[in-house]
């Protein structure tokens, strides 16, 4: 199969390029690509649009909608293609249970707002057309290949190289990256996809950073040099609801947070 892969600099992008790149042809755009152009030379079978802007809020709707655009209108002309869109667990917005695929979005920010027009591109095209297209809302994957400045990054680097750091409490639905890559994986080799669905990717767990903390400490056997912040940097509650990828791809994830992290810690190296 040939795979256009959008994002493959970012966690996610890498992460699916060194996945599929033993058995199928691999297609990475770059960041400023003419992504119909692109397609147009590469004619792939299957687009995974995993490129996003989460930092910029000025570059955020061309990078997350028109980007999107571009794809949904290749897809339109060449209907033998396939698309995933990576939406985001965050278009959902402060929830106070587990997020449904058939909750409203409720954006609270652009990258939430951006996120979430291009799901409902996604769909529109998906459903006016008859395409196939589908939309995964990741919730908060982890693994090789983050970013230095992020959670679990900065706690390798606070547990393994004795760096300083300062952490506030919030809560996530982490999923490690090889469950993330298995859930992709799944609906990719399913024939029962439906135009413009909704499939929500979690463990459907809930776990504090706090929580994260003692993982670390009790995997590493360390204290960490981390500077506790009494403050809460996400919502009460962001979790997912897995039911419906559960039931109807037969996917679960298969490590729990502590296993995760210890492939995480065994796997890194920061610096």
């Amino acid at each position: 199969m040939r795979i256009l892969i959008t994002g493959g600099t970012g966690f996610i992008g890498h992460n699916l390029i060194v996945y599929y790149g033993d058995t199928h042809t691999i297609h990475d755009t770059k960041r400023g690509d003419d992504l119909y152009e692109e397609c147009q030379k590469f004619r792939p079978d299957l687009i995974i649009h995993s490129a996003a802007e989460i930092y910029d809020k000025e570059k955020m709707f061309v990078s997350n909608v028109e980007m999107t655009d571009h794809l949904c209108r290749y897809v339109k002309d060449n209907p033998n293609t396939s698309m995933i869109y990576f939406g985001s667990g965050a278009e959902y917005g402060d929830v106070s249970r587990p997020t449904t695929e058939t909750d409203l979005i409720k954006p609270y920010d652009m990258y939430s707002a951006t996120k979430g027009m291009g799901t409902l591109l996604c769909q529109g095209y998906a459903r006016a057309y008859n395409l196939d297209i589908v939309i995964m809302r990741p919730y908060s994957p982890f693994g090789p290949g983050e970013r230095p400045h992020r959670l679990f990054p900065q706690l390798w680097k606070s547990f393994m190289k004795d760096r300083p750091m300062t952490l506030k409490d919030g809560v996530h639905d982490f999923i490690y990256i090889d469950d993330f890559l298995d859930a992709v994986d799944a609906v990719i080799n399913s024939d029962q996809r439906t135009p413009g669905e909704i499939i929500n990717v979690g463990s459907g767990q809930q776990f504090t950073n706090m929580q994260v903390y003692q993982l670390f400490k009790h995997i590493t056997g360390k204290e960490g040099k981390v500077t506790i912040i009494n403050e809460m940097s996400t919502w009460d509650r962001w979790q997912s609801d897995i039911n419906h990828i559960v039931s109807k791809y037969k996917w679960k994830p298969q490590l729990t947070l502590m296993q995760g992290i210890a492939k995480f810690i065994e796997r890194v190296k920061y610096e």
